[in-house]
């Protein structure tokens, strides 16, 4: 469907299209009830890493931002600095190659039953394109995991499970909400660099693996220190790539702060409050302080 791109779509650039992909009823249902069973095992198991942040019991958008601010906090508390690279990875749900996902349910230890279903799921699969009074030919569907189906979010953690695993040693952290992935190192800004540039490399090798291309040009970092004179830098690749150090970050809808201070969050939400506001002309204005006084007091 044409859309997103302004109140007139412009129909010649492909970023003006957002596919809405419509499944059969029946399999949703199915891949439902099967879906709580895949979910179970984990939880009770800790097959996937407890820094993924969506679709398991206890890890919502507020933990993930909790788990950041706590390193980042901690990290100050033994007089160190933080480092965070927001990455930016493409195309998530659409390149998703379906061979590489039920190898990696088998790396979990996922049963054969289990990942025959999902086999089926995923292959023999076609689509056709509507818009407009077009309607294309049977296009047959090689990768993807369907976006808005019912196991969509969790199949997904099984997918990129490896790449929340890369942080793995003393000073390194990450997380991610779905596609909002982050990586997080504590020491001086130089060895932070240092750190998150070797978690990098081992990024870049699971993106060439799992088909997800991720940008370095749209990449963001974020240096966060309470000390005085230290100069926030932009970020060095060795392959002479540059990653920009920004102000002010946003993650999961929140902006973060290089001072880990919650101004900017709380200005954006009067902002979006007072446009919203805006919409409806006819709302009565809000009571003075001598009627909110007489209603306390009546």
């Amino acid at each position: 469907m044409p859309g997103g791109l302004g109140p007139t779509p412009i129909l010649p650039k492909a970023l003006a299209y957002r596919p809405i992909a419509l499944y059969n009823t029946i399999g949703k249902i199915v891949s439902g009830i099967v879906i709580d069973v895949t979910a179970y095992l984990p939880s009770h198991h800790s097959l996937l890493p407890t820094r993924h942040f969506s679709s398991l019991p206890g890890h919502t958008t507020t933990d993930s931002l909790l788990y950041l601010t706590h390193k980042i906090k901690d990290a100050w508390r033994h007089k160190q600095v933080a480092t965070i690279i927001f990455l930016d990875i493409m195309n998530t749900f659409p390149n998703a190659v379906t061979d590489r996902l039920l190898r990696n349910m088998a790396i979990l230890c996922y049963s054969t039953e289990i990942i025959n279903f999902f086999r089926a799921l995923l292959t023999d699969r076609s689509t056709r394109l509507h818009f407009d009074n077009f309607t294309s030919e049977t296009l047959n569907i090689d990768n993807g995991i369907g976006q808005g189906e019912t196991s969509s979010m969790f199949l997904y953690l099984i997918y990129n499970h490896m790449l929340v695993s890369i942080p793995d040693s003393p000073n390194q952290y990450g997380g991610a909400y779905v596609d909002d992935t982050f990586m997080t190192s504590t020491d001086t800004f130089k060895e932070c660099n240092s750190i998150l540039n070797t978690m990098i490399d081992k990024q870049e090798i699971w993106s060439k693996v799992h088909n997800l291309n991720a940008e370095v040009s749209k990449f963001q970092c974020l240096h966060l220190t309470r000390k005085t004179g230290l100069s926030r830098n932009d970020f060095k690749r060795p392959s002479g790539e540059t990653i920009k150090c920004v102000q002010t970050a946003k993650l999961l809808g929140v902006l973060l702060n290089k001072n880990l201070h919650w101004h900017p969050q709380a200005s954006l939400a009067i902002k979006k409050a007072t446009t919203s506001l805006w919409q409806y002309p006819d709302l009565p204005d809000p009571p003075s302080a001598s009627q909110q006084s007489e209603s306390n007091n009546s």
